[in-house]
């Protein structure tokens, strides 16, 4: 099986070099269709450029002002109460705006608590479980120039809440202390 792999990959960049020789001969417009697509990709970035530039200053504010760690430390309590380990709070809190902030909270609570703690692992979990949902939403709906959101945030949040409580059921049941 790993010869079978090994010859397709060592194959892989000469057949695509070849097929693009091939689409060149037979249509001259290959440069021009390049060219067209980088131009189109080019107006799409510096179309998200204000969106990025409001959503990244935006997020910097939060997490500088200490309004993360102040609604944490509010959290903490309830989170205790529902399963949720204390420990990972900040990153919840942070993983559906910042893919950035959430991963230097994993980093902190590794370093605080340890790669094989039961905080740890639920971190993972609700790493691997959810995305960036604001981001997400915020430049796919500025490239397609959607305006009314509607059920999407609530949706998406709705999912993420259910995807940390998920990751903290799986934690409890799997890791053991």
């Amino acid at each position: 099986m790993s010869g079978m792999i090994s010859t397709v990959s060592s194959l892989a960049v000469p057949v695509v070099l070849l097929a693009l020789c091939v689409c060149f001969l037979r249509n001259g417009k290959l440069f021009d269709s390049f060219t067209e697509g980088a131009r189109e990709g080019l107006r799409t970035a510096v179309g998200l450029l204000p969106t990025m530039v409001l959503l990244l200053s935006a997020l910097t504010m939060f997490r500088e002002s200490g309004a993360a760690d102040g609604i944490a430390e509010v959290l903490a309590p309830l989170c205790d109460r529902v399963g949720i380990p204390e420990g990972i709070v900040p990153l919840v809190i942070t993983r559906p705006f910042s893919g950035s902030a959430s991963t230097a909270a994993f980093a902190d609570l590794l370093a605080e608590y340890g790669a094989d703690s039961r905080e740890a692992f639920a971190a993972a979990l609700v790493m691997g479980c959810g995305d960036t949902l604001v981001y997400v939403v915020s430049v796919y709906y500025s490239v397609t120039r959607v305006r009314r959101t509607r059920c999407t945030v609530p949706a998406a949040m709705f999912t993420a809440v259910l995807g940390v409580l998920a990751a903290c059921i799986l934690t409890n049941l799997l890791y053991k202390t």
